[in-house]
């Protein structure tokens, strides 16, 4: 790829939805892609808004960069030197659709003991 001073508009081209494919394989963000094609961010967004064929290679990028990062923690849970923290905290960040640390409790406020239940919550809460 020629490089320009980044920030300038950049021509796109279809080959560089190889090289979103390529980086997704290798577990790369967003950022790193817009990198890799020496793009804006803002760029990167509206040719994946505009693009059929870029939106695609983003969708197949960012599938394949969860892949490669659950296959970390697969073969690493494993091992001595692994960090579960920190890999938690990757997972987490990179892919919250996917992986988050808690869950929202939906409670049906018409079920009487639910009721009940959150009534008692909010008295106490006043009380304290």
């Amino acid at each position: 790829m020629r490089k320009e001073p980044f920030g300038r508009p950049k021509k796109y081209r279809p080959e560089m939805c190889d090289v979103l494919i390529e980086q997704g394989r290798q577990g790369k963000s967003i950022a790193q892609m817009c990198v890799a094609l020496d793009i804006a961010r803002h760029t990167f967004e509206e040719w994946r808004k505009k693009r059929n064929d870029f939106s695609a290679a983003v969708d197949r990028a960012l599938m394949l960069s969860q892949a490669w990062w659950e296959s970390q923690g697969q073969e690493g849970i494993w091992g001595k030197s692994f960090n579960s923290s920190a890999y938690k905290l990757q997972v987490i960040n990179r892919f919250p659709k996917d992986w988050q640390d808690r869950r929202e409790i939906v409670v049906d406020e018409a079920d009487p003991l639910a009721a009940r239940l959150l009534a008692a919550r909010r008295r106490s809460r006043k009380k304290a």
